[in-house]
């Protein structure tokens, strides 16, 4: 018996007879932040997207059941996931580079049962599951990354199934992870072509990895809230603190230190700062954020 448990899904898979469709659903959390589900716009070069799965489906857990011993019979009704199978695929101008389980489900689940392979460029599949550990709710799978070679392409969760706790198979719905847009950078209306119109884009001259983090609620998005000398979406003393600091070399120039767009990282940055304290909106402008559009 502790051997079978040891064998990958696709193995016990052939086992098991097939069920309905499962409730369970595949996503992309753009940003890493699992509500906030959807395709990411994968930009040139190399891209990582955030693998979740939500076992409920967007419902609420199912809580009738020992996770323990969910997969060792009938358990619950319906929410408890006991295994994975699904194979990536990558189109057009983009190619699979690999795939990092997650750290945590890793120590839940355990490494053995946990297998995953490059089929080739375009392809990956990975497997997981353990029938003495249910999974329950939203769990991050891993990080799959692509490189983007061109202008066109997508990457999907291309077929997948699941193994619930009446120990059945049930197949997964595809679902599109990641494209690439039909998009020139400076194209009035997607300036930095992430996908986020430029009305209601917080940086809209930069592709930044969660469009709605704003920490100081200025309307200027984190990643190109110039000044930000110590990286916390805010514009504050610190900055200037953190500034002078970076000038005597006290510590490393933040990417955005300039805060007058000259591309440096001086004293005129301190007075650009200090300046967008004390104003009512965000007067700080560098490469990330030139101008408001």
């Amino acid at each position: 018996m502790r051997n079978l448990a040891r064998i990958p899904l696709i193995a016990i898979s052939a086992l098991l007879a097939a069920g309905p469709a499962g409730a369970l659903e595949i996503f992309n959390a753009i940003g890493d932040n699992p509500s906030n589900r959807g395709p990411s716009a994968l930009a040139p070069g190399a891209n990582d997207l955030h693998v979740y799965i939500d076992t409920a489906n967007g419902g609420a857990p199912d809580p009738g059941a020992d996770p323990a011993a969910a997969c060792s019979g009938p358990g619950s009704d319906g929410t408890y996931t006991c295994a994975t199978d699904f194979q990536y695929e990558s189109t057009g101008d983009v190619e699979i580079l690999g795939f990092t389980a997650d750290a945590g489900r890793i120590a839940e689940v355990g490494p053995d049962y946990c297998v995953g392979f490059l089929a080739d460029a375009t392809h990956y599949r990975h497997n997981c599951g353990n029938p003495f550990a249910g999974e329950n709710g939203v769990v991050k799978l891993g990080t799959l990354q692509v490189q983007v070679n061109g202008a066109t392409g997508v990457v999907q969760m291309l077929s997948g199934q699941e193994v619930p706790t009446t120990l059945t198979t049930a197949p997964v719905s595809a679902a599109v992870l990641g494209q690439v847009l039909s998009c020139t950078p400076g194209t009035p209306g997607d300036l930095d072509c992430d996908g986020n119109p430029d009305g209601t884009d917080l940086c809209p001259h930069f592709p930044e990895a969660d469009p709605a983090a704003d920490a100081n609620m200025n309307g200027r998005g984190d990643d190109c809230e110039c000044g930000d000398q110590n990286g916390d979406g805010l514009i504050n003393v610190n900055d200037i603190l953190g500034i002078n600091n970076a000038i005597f070399e006290q510590e490393p120039v933040g990417v955005l230190c300039d805060a007058n767009n000259d591309g440096l990282c001086n004293v005129q940055d301190i007075l650009a700062v200090n300046a967008d304290i004390f104003s009512e909106g965000a007067t700080s402008f560098c490469a990330r954020h030139p101008s408001d559009p």
